[in-house]
């Protein structure tokens, strides 16, 4: 290889250096991708903890804080997170409709699907069962008066 005066690398050698370098890069990913195993978590398309046995998991969608939601895995319970006369913050129960009664839980067996395209996609499936319930407004459902969200089941 050639030397340009005063010890600068030539074109070639810098060329040289530059497709080794690539290349060791590529090795070192592909043997990370090898070498990497991730444990088997449930992932949502919405931000939340991760505890892969914890029992309650903080969902919070992209669209608006109001969609906050901590949920309790074993016995599929929801609240949302929702401001008080006081402003202070709170975690409000939410009615679910015909829930799944679960006696003495061990695991966890509910998880949360928010969607980012709508707040009307969004779930509680039971893991065990397949049951799911939807978020809809109780104008949807006239069985209350004032206007809430609550957890509906649906086939």
């Amino acid at each position: 290889m050639r030397y340009i005066r005063r010890g600068f690398a030539s074109v070639n050698t810098t060329v040289l250096l530059l497709v080794v370098s690539m290349w060791l890069v590529g090795c070192q990913k592909s043997v990370d991708k090898q070498s990497v195993s991730f444990p088997e978590v449930s992932q949502s398309s919405v931000k939340g903890t991760d505890v892969r046995y914890g029992r309650y998991r903080i969902y919070q969608s992209d669209l608006a804080v109001r969609w906050t939601f901590k949920l309790d895995r074993f016995t599929g319970e929801i609240s949302q997170l929702v401001q008080t006369k006081d402003e202070s913050i709170s975690w409000e129960p939410m009615l679910i409709l015909h829930p799944e009664v679960v006696s003495q839980p061990t695991l966890p067996r509910f998880e949360l699907f928010t969607s980012k395209l709508a707040v009307r996609f969004t779930y509680i499936i039971d893991t065990y069962t397949g049951r799911t319930w939807q978020l809809v407004s109780s104008k949807n459902n006239q069985k209350l008066n004032s206007e809430t969200y609550l957890w509906e089941p649906f086939n």
